[in-house]
């Protein structure tokens, strides 16, 4: 790759150019480092389903430095970086999680593993505030915001984890009922497979409850109008979110609807 190619790529897509948000450039700088640096790096040995992953993200990859916006939808491969988790990590989750202290155990753990994965992704955005800590089993989860951008992250702290990356904020102002999915997808593969979403709640929703086959019922963490949730899997790569929703408001009305209805259009 030469440092021409990306403007090569620019002046052969005939949509008409648009301002990127802060974000956006963030998320296309990191994808155009982590695309270089797999070039440096040594040839690796992978197995059938391994290499078909590996193939779709360069795909992904090469997509986003010709039109420098990635929109995080169902069956999307996982951010920026991730290694393994294990499966006796994910054999103690629970669907109810619970809150922790960034200076407990596994938050310490979880929290500096993160922190090391995010370093320099968006130094120049200024300091990175924590939020959404908790834990599900012996996995927590977490977000961190650094200027116009929020990122998502799963660890169980001694190693194995992946962050995700996505807007600070809904397009559109929400209404005080209604619930958006701003990403999702999923990580790992056999007993280590798991899968995420997270997004936005308006004022007046007071709880997010997803609904999969094969697990109990997903409380989602919810905090500050953002909510997320992940869960374990079987073994099924690039497969993201497909039930349902439980949508509960302040005044104690519910309603369920389909995952894929709340996807940011």
């Amino acid at each position: 790759m030469t440092d021409q190619l990306p403007d090569l790529l620019r002046s052969a897509d005939a949509e008409p150019r648009t301002a990127l948000s802060t974000a956006e450039v963030s998320r296309r700088e990191a994808l155009l480092a982590e695309i270089l640096a797999d070039e440096e790096a040594p040839a690796q040995s992978f197995r059938r389903k391994d290499w078909a992953v590996a193939g779709a993200a360069t795909l992904l990859l090469a997509a986003a430095a010709a039109a420098a916006v990635i929109v995080v939808a169902p069956g999307l491969i996982p951010g920026a970086g991730s290694t393994g988790l294990n499966g006796g990590v994910l054999a103690s989750w629970t669907g109810v999680p619970e809150r922790i202290l960034p200076d407990s155990p596994l938050g310490s753990g979880a929290t500096r593993w993160c922190e090391s994965s995010l370093d320099g992704v968006n130094a120049e955005a200024g300091p990175i505030a924590l939020s959404h800590l908790d834990a599900r089993g012996e996995a927590a989860s977490m977000l961190f915001r650094q200027g116009e951008s929020v990122y998502y992250c799963l660890s169980a702290g001694s190693g194995g984890g992946f962050w995700e990356m996505a807007e600070a904020t809904p397009a559109e102002p929400l209404p005080v009922d209604a619930v958006q999915v701003a990403g999702s997808g999923s990580h790992g593969s056999g007993d280590a497979a798991v899968a995420y979403a997270f997004g936005f709640a308006g004022a007046g929703v007071a709880s997010v409850v997803l609904h999969e086959d094969g697990v109990a019922p997903i409380v989602a963490t919810l905090e500050d109008g953002f909510w997320t949730a992940w869960w374990p899997v079987a073994d099924d790569l690039g497969a993201g979110p497909s039930g349902t929703v439980t949508v509960t408001t302040g005044d104690g009305a519910s309603r369920e609807v389909a995952i894929e209805s709340l996807y940011r259009q």
